[in-house]
């Protein structure tokens, strides 16, 4: 844990007894859907029998990821890690019902743009508030574009702050503890007490171990603190600026470094 903020480096290890709760509250959670399955399957077989199935959009996700144990870390959420990140994504709509996969990232901004581009609402939306995402309907119909811009993570962790080091190190305004730029490849995040991590997730899709200060970054880790002086703050079309040529990957390359990405995580934690 010495690669860590400060915050985590002094965390215990989760003993047998804690890894069993972890366990057993997650089958709880598991078993608590079930009622809700059962519901979806309901509505679906109801707007095919009325026939509004063939002008429906269905779309299921979630709020946020949360830990299991990760990082030391038995709950919870709002960190840069993966585990807190990454939810599922279902979609099936006009067009959209051949059970595809695809592997371009799509955040839950951008699901506000492709669901006002699937009702035809964008212009009215865009009149009264800036949409920081990008609409996906073309990647939900078509297929991957690849990766061209980042994920911006941000969270809140510490309550007192030095407002002088904050400005000193990139942070305006109030209310973020952290600044992340996730890209294809690389998890970059800045602390507003000055740690840094760094990750590279073709290697290290578990984030063991950062490399924010290995000379053999020192490119890379350069390029990303560009991208995270861009992007930390944007609003509307600044968000949606391709970023520099070393961090775009192309939809090939994106969807054998999520498939790698899966096999690490299936290797450390699966079955």
């Amino acid at each position: 844990m010495s690669d860590k903020p400060r915050y985590l480096r002094h965390r215990p290890e989760l003993g047998r007894r804690a890894r069993t709760a972890v366990l057993e509250t997650t089958r709880q959670r598991a078993e608590s859907l079930f009622v809700v399955d059962r519901e979806v399957q309901r509505t679906v077989r109801t707007l095919k029998v009325t026939g509004e199935w063939d002008n429906t959009v269905l779309v299921f996700t979630s709020d946020n990821g949360y830990f299991l144990g990760e990082h030391r870390q038995p709950y919870g959420k709002g960190r840069i890690y993966e585990p807190s990140l990454r939810v599922p994504l279902l979609v099936t709509g006009p067009g959209m019902r051949t059970g595809e996969k695809r592997y371009d990232p799509i955040t839950t901004i951008d699901l506000t743009a492709t669901i006002a581009d699937l009702a035809n609402a964008t212009g009215r939306l865009t009149a009264r508030y800036p949409i920081d995402g990008s609409t996906r309907l073309t990647t939900l119909r078509s297929g991957d574009r690849g990766w061209r811009t980042p994920v911006v993570t941000e969270g809140h962790i510490w309550n007192h702050v030095d407002r002088r080091l904050a400005r000193k190190l990139g942070f305006r305004g109030k209310g973020r503890s952290y600044i992340g730029i996730r890209t294809a490849r690389y998890s970059y995040v800045r602390y507003i007490r000055g740690d840094e991590e760094l990750y590279d997730l073709a290697t290290d899709a578990n984030q063991m171990t950062s490399v924010h200060d290995r000379p053999k970054y020192a490119k890379v880790r350069q390029v990303l603190s560009n991208a995270w002086t861009t992007y930390k703050d944007c609003q509307g079309t600044g968000c949606r600026v391709p970023m520099a040529e070393p961090l775009r990957v192309k939809a090939e390359a994106v969807r054998k470094l999520t498939k790698s990405f899966w096999q690490q995580v299936d290797a450390r934690y699966g079955l």
